[in-house]
Order: C-alpha cells, then sequence, then structure tokens
C-alpha cells in the first residue's frame, strides 16, 4: 500500500510537473501569440501608414495631374494664381513699347529693341547649357516660368524673350498704326484672358475658357477704339490718309481671340500680334 501510495503520489508529482509545464508552454504560446499578434498590429498599423502616406502622394499627383490637366494643349501649364498675377504685372510693363514707339522713329525703336531680343535669346538659351547661369536665372525667375519654360529637352524660350523678339520683328514688318494696335492687344487682352478664365471660367472654348476668351475679345476692341484716336498722329502705308478702319481692327481682334485659344504650341507672344497685325495689314490692302 505504502509502494502504491508513494507511486501514485509520484504519478500526481509528474502530473503536477506536466501540467506546470504546460501551463508554462501554454503561457509562453500565449504570450507568444501575443507578441506575434502586437507584431500583426504594428505591421498593420505600419502598413496603414504607409497606405497613409502613398495616398497622400497619390493626392498630391492627382492634383498634379488635375493642375497640368488644365494646361492647354500646346504645353504650358497653369501656374498659381499669385505667380500668375506678377507674371501678368511684369507683362504689363512691356506697355511701354507700343507707348515709347509712338513717340520716336521706327530705326530708333529697332535700335532698341533688336539688342535686347538678342541678350535676351543669348540668356535664354545660355541657361539651357551654362549650369551658371541657370542657376542665377532660375534663383530669380522659377517660380513663375511654367513647365514648359523649364523643359531641358524642349529648351523653348520664356515668355519675356518671346515678347522682344516679337516686338522686334513687328515693328520691322507692320505699319506703326497696326503695331501699336496689334501688340497692345497682347499686351491688354492677354493678360485680361489669363487673369479671368483663371479666377472666373467655367464653360470651355477651344482649350480655353469661354469667359478668358470673351473678356480678350472684348478688351481687344477697347484697344481698337482707342488706337482709332491716334489715326492722324502717325501716317504709314496711308491709313492715316483712308482713315482707321474700326472694322478691321475689330476683324483682327476676333482673329486674335480665337489664335489664343487654339491648341497652337507656338507661344502666345508670337502668335497673337502677328496674327492679329497680319490681319489688319491684309485687310487694308485689300480695302485701298
Amino acid at each position: 500500500m505504502s509502494e502504491t501510495r508513494k507511486s501514485n503520489a509520484g504519478i500526481t508529482a509528474s502530473e503536477t510537473v506536466d501540467l506546470r509545464d504546460t501551463r508554462k508552454s501554454n503561457a509562453g504560446v500565449t504570450v507568444n501569440e501575443t507578441a506575434g499578434v502586437r507584431d500583426t498590429r504594428m505591421s498593420d498599423a505600419g502598413v496603414t501608414v504607409n497606405e497613409t502616406a502613398s495616398m497622400r502622394q497619390t493626392r498630391k499627383y492627382n492634383t498634379g495631374v488635375t493642375v497640368n490637366n488644365a494646361a492647354d494643349a500646346g504645353g504650358t501649364t497653369v501656374i498659381a494664381y499669385k505667380a500668375e498675377l506678377m507674371r501678368k504685372a511684369i507683362h504689363a510693363c512691356s506697355l511701354s513699347i507700343p507707348v515709347i514707339y509712338f513717340f520716336i522713329s521706327r530705326e530708333l525703336a529697332l535700335s532698341i529693341l533688336t539688342p535686347l531680343a538678342l541678350f535676351a535669346l543669348a540668356v535664354d538659351l545660355t541657361r539651357y547649357y551654362h549650369k551658371p547661369t541657370a542657376e542665377l536665372f532660375y534663383k530669380g525667375f522659377k517660380w513663375m516660368l511654367r513647365s514648359h519654360e523649364l523643359d531641358e529637352n524642349a529648351k523653348r524660350l520664356n515668355g519675356a524673350t518671346n515678347v522682344l523678339i516679337a516686338a522686334a520683328l513687328c515693328v520691322f514688318i507692320f505699319p506703326k498704326l497696326i503695331f501699336i494696335t496689334a501688340f497692345t492687344i497682347l499686351i491688354v487682352s492677354d493678360s485680361m484672358a489669363a487673369l479671368i478664365g483663371r479666377q472666373w471660367g467655367r464653360h470651355k472654348f477651344f482649350t480655353k475658357s469661354l469667359e478668358g476668351s470673351l473678356a480678350f475679345f472684348l478688351s481687344a476692341v477697347a484697344v481698337v477704339l482707342i488706337a482709332a484716336t491716334l489715326q492722324y498722329a502717325t501716317d504709314e502705308y496711308g491709313i492715316a490718309a483712308q482713315g482707321y478702319k474700326i472694322w478691321i481692327g475689330i476683324a483682327g481682334a476676333a482673329l486674335g481671340t480665337v489664335v489664343e485659344a487654339l491648341p497652337w504650341k507656338v507661344d502666345d507672344n508670337l502668335s497673337i500680334p502677328f496674327s492679329v497685325g497680319a490681319t489688319m495689314w491684309l485687310l487694308y490692302s485689300v480695302s485701298m
């Protein structure tokens, strides 16, 4: 009996040890499982964080796509409205070109505009090939340049350079009164179209907004009406002699409105004054 009791006690002790080991083992499993759950949670949290970061990047990317989709087909990407305001304020300074030209001769105007255009062209092209020039240039102007003006592959000129080139060429080609009309339309109407279209444009007109294009046309007509008061102050090619025909100016303004809205790859600073000037010059030539 005592042996049996000892044996049973040994078995009980062994079972107790086994139970303790089992509990420890289960506790270990539980701890491991708990740690595993924590790791999984941490992993899931990491995935969630990564997904959130990814979503943020996606939103930023989608925002960029939205902005890029607002660009016209000529590759001109929309910039911040504040930058657009500053860009147009600088653009408005170009109004000094037709104003000054009104009081001076073509020869003097060309002697001023040609060197300025060549200098701007040289700097604009050099920035693509000379790093110090690029760093200096972008330090001052990068914030208001459009994406196509920063494209290292396309190497397109910026708006200011195109304005000076257009001014020099248009002074050389067109009679003074036509130049004053066409170039003033570029400065005034293009700015009005951009600012009105960006702020209130809702309806599409070709690649631009109907509201912006309407602002372009109405301001261009206003320029034509003002230019009509200057017809006897300057006379080239008999325009003043036969009278400044307002309808010709309005026809030029209408074509300029369409040209500004079409998906041209030619910069507006070139296409607008040339289209308006050529239309007016052609119609004056036919009507003489």
